[in-house]
């Protein structure tokens, strides 16, 4: 059945409709999707950053104990209080997010976090029972509590890491659902600009074959008509004839203005998806960069800078399993600041927390970069040696209790010999321990020798 030339224009104008709507319909759609995707992994990284607020909070809290043994000072109860609500906040805090309608894997979240509060319950429970000792510095039940509490902590940290790789999956899959949308969106620009041409192009074919049949003439004026040269008839003589190309040219101006706004729509269309993939690419920057920045808060000592206890014992960990598998020595530094209870108690924590930041730096600055320097707890620090035996440790610990006997210090004068000192005490893999808690166990015994024997001194295990 042929068609007359108004009902061909009316197929061809509803066919550009149709298509637009398409096309618009496909892009609101995906740019819903890609806003989505954003918000969730906001979502994600706001869930992974509240872990690692918790885990701040943890460390600060095993603070207390810690420096109430060594220092006896009440007011460290005080500040304990204030933790204690830090650490509560951020457990319900977490709690909250972890319970929300549509996380996955929710029963899996909720059941690591009843077991971290109940760690945590523990934990507060071995806090309290340190901060009340009448009489804690070297207290023997305040130490053995001490080691339950930072055994404990350690469990509460391994929880969290395991909370933290649900969000980091979900994280992953979001972004790669992101990547897919990007994806569609771009193959969905290409399929429908190739219909739009092929559209056009099987349109102006048809209505070419459609009038040259009857009218030669007006076949040799169709036959110049395609996308960005739209030519117009001239035909006189018969009436019929000359309203056909009226009729004609009016339709090749309304699909002109059809095929420009078309056009026009896949071009605002295209621009907006670009703007929208730019700006999803910088916030997800951003949010891998806080990502970074709170992972690297997460396993730093908030005073010195030194890396904390938690990653201490990670980096023990995984220096031990190194050394077994490579069969290289590896030994372990325990130190503490000679009489730093009787300079804090004279000057102030004030004066105490500066002194502990400048043997810090020149701890760090005294041992190769390979080397872990870590504040253990109070004015207590670690160091890992790599590839380093006995014999190389005790010379490089000599070294370090020279230095900083060599160096001044402020208010040094007021100390015992008019000098800031620190005993230290060795141990290495595999001649005293072959893991790490006995690594660390036999260190510590070896500082606490070195204390009895008149402090700054060097004591191997």
């Amino acid at each position: 059945m042929s068609l007359t030339i108004r009902q061909s224009l009316f197929i061809g104008y509803l066919g550009g409709i149709f298509l637009s709507l398409i096309i618009g319909a496909t892009a609101l759609y995906d740019r819903h999707l890609l806003t989505q995707g954003m918000e969730e992994a906001q979502e994600l990284a706001g869930r992974i950053e509240a872990s690692y607020t918790l885990d701040i909070a943890v460390e600060r809290l095993l603070t207390s104990p810690s420096d109430y043994l060594i220092t006896g000072d009440p007011e460290v109860r005080e500040g304990f209080l204030h933790r204690k609500a830090e650490v509560e906040g951020a457990l319900k805090r977490l709690r909250e997010i972890a319970g929300r309608p549509g996380r996955n894997r929710v029963k899996e979240a909720l059941s690591l976090l009843t077991e971290l509060e109940r760690e945590y319950q523990l934990l507060l429970g071995k806090v309290e029972a340190i901060l009340s000792i009448k009489d804690p510095v070297n207290n023997t039940q305040g130490r053995q509590l001490m080691m339950e509490v930072k055994r404990i902590g350690k469990r509460m940290g391994q929880i969290m890491d395991e909370y933290r790789a649900f969000d980091r999956g979900e994280l992953e899959k979001v972004m790669d659902h992101q990547r897919l949308i990007l994806r569609r969106v771009d193959i969905s620009i290409a399929v429908a600009t190739f219909l739009l041409f092929l559209f056009a192009l099987f349109y102006i074919i048809y209505l070419e074959r459609s009038i040259r049949r009857p009218i030669e003439d007006l076949v040799q004026g169709v036959k110049g008509v395609h996308p960005g040269r739209w030519s117009r008839l001239s035909i006189r003589g018969v009436r019929e004839f000359a309203l056909l190309a009226e009729e004609f040219n009016r339709m090749i101006g309304k699909l002109e203005e059809a095929y420009s706004e078309l056009e026009r729509k896949v071009d605002e269309r295209t621009r907006e998806l670009k703007e929208t993939n730019a700006k999803l690419e910088r916030e997800l920057n951003e949010v891998r960069r806080l990502q970074r920045l709170t992972e690297e808060l997460a396993i730093r000592d908030g005073l010195t800078g030194l890396f904390n206890y938690r990653y201490f014992w990670q980096r023990l960990e995984q220096e031990v399993s190194r050394a077994k598998r490579f069969s290289h020595p590896l030994s372990v530094i325990m130190a503490d600041i000679d009489h730093f209870k009787d300079y804090n108690d004279l000057h102030g924590h004030l004066k105490g927390d500066n002194l502990l930041k400048e043997i810090a730096l020149f701890l760090k600055n005294s041992v190769r970069a390979i080397d872990v320097v870590a504040r253990y707890g109070g004015e207590e620090f670690t160091i890992i040696l790599v590839q380093t035996g006995k014999e190389d440790a005790l010379k490089v610990a000599e070294k370090l209790r020279k230095g900083i006997e060599r160096e001044d210090f402020p208010h040094q004068e007021t100390q015992p010999g008019g000098r800031i000192t620190m005993s230290f005490g060795v141990a290495s893999y595999p001649v005293d321990a072959t893991d790490p808690e006995g690594l660390v166990r036999e260190a510590d015994r070896a500082l606490y020798r070195a204390k009895e024997e008149g402090r700054n001194r060097t004591i191997a295990a």
